[in-house]
């Protein structure tokens, strides 16, 4: 019997809502150093409102379509190769590949969107 393999939402959700904010506020003091623009509260405000937008999508698109059995992975119910990686920053993820007639479909699954005892479990069918 298949088990699917959830997302941990709202951790994703808070990091993701996070770098957005950062990154837009980043952005906004670059642009006012480089062209010396006037600062604003609306920019401010927009780079605010795009980071809440973006974790709430997260929230709401939380689907992993991730599958599990005794034996194998699946990703979309087509059987999925695993591999474990490290990001350039050296965070562990595992890389989820599943191939069909045209294509594959790939994902990446980071140890804090899923629960631990998945994360284990996927660990073990990695190659």
């Amino acid at each position: 019997m298949k088990r699917t393999i959830k997302f941990v939402g709202l951790h994703r959700a808070w990091k993701i809502g996070l770098s957005s904010l950062v990154g837009g506020l980043t952005a906004v003091l670059v642009v006012h150093f480089v062209f010396s623009n006037e600062q604003s509260a609306m920019a401010y405000a927009s780079a605010l409102f795009g980071a809440v937008f973006q974790a709430l999508l997260t929230i709401r698109n939380n689907e992993s379509h991730l599958t599990a059995d005794n034996e194998e992975v699946y990703l979309y119910d087509i059987p999925a190769a695993l591999r474990y990686q490290k990001s350039l920053l050296g965070k562990p993820y595992i890389r989820v590949t599943s191939l069909t007639q045209t294509g594959y479909h790939r994902k990446r699954v980071f140890q804090s969107w899923i629960s631990e005892e998945d994360w284990h479990f996927m660990l073990n069918k990695c190659t």
